[in-house]
């Protein structure tokens, strides 16, 4: 019988090796940033909305309602990036960084407004519009790539997003014990970091 030809397989040192190359370590890099940037920002926010919410002298009904509002407007931030990912006036890299701008200025509204429902509107607004960072960001790391390199790339990306996000937590326990106004305009300087 005819010996089966086994595929070329490289290691994953190998494929990792490639998204360094000289024609895509600038790709890698640029999208290691906004990876990082996104998700420390987002987690460094989002999950700490109810710690904030008291810290800011949130005191309108439920806090934990308040934070299952902010957490439902990821839905029309969806919808929103949904239309406008391939608008040609618009696309993924004006998307991602108008909707890491908007939530880097809504991070700041967050932490220096004095009403609650200004406090309540801003971080609706900050989920709402960092949706479209993520959507874009998705779309943006699909497309960077080659097929033989695109899923390695995503997961290292997103390996290094989630190390972000946890040292993120790290840090924003110690930034809000500075007060809440340090912890978001930390987090506005993460967001505005990945527009860059």
């Amino acid at each position: 019988a005819a010996a089966v030809e086994q595929p070329n397989r490289t290691s994953v040192r190998e494929q990792l090796g490639k998204l360094f190359a000289p024609s895509l370590e600038r790709t890698t890099c640029c999208l290691l940033v906004m990876t990082m940037s996104i998700n420390s920002g987002w987690y460094g926010l989002i999950l700490w909305i109810p710690t904030l919410f008291e810290q800011v002298g949130y005191s309108q009904g439920s806090i934990y309602s308040s934070a299952l509002l902010v957490a439902c407007s990821n839905l029309p931030g969806n919808l929103l990036s949904l239309v406008l990912i391939d608008r040609p006036e618009v696309g993924r890299k004006r998307l991602f960084v108008g909707s890491m701008l908007l939530a880097g200025t809504l991070a700041l509204v967050l932490g220096f407004s004095q009403t609650q429902v200004v406090v309540v509107a801003a971080a609706m607004g900050y989920n709402m519009v960092s949706v479209g960072a993520w959507n874009s960001l998705e779309v943006l790391m699909a497309e960077s790539y080659p097929t033989e390199v695109r899923g390695i790339a995503s997961g290292a990306l997103h390996s290094c997003g989630r190390i972000g996000s946890m040292l993120a937590q790290l840090a924003d326990g110690f930034l809000l014990s500075q007060g809440a106004i340090t912890l978001l305009s930390v987090n506005a300087g993460i967001m505005l970091l990945g527009c860059i």
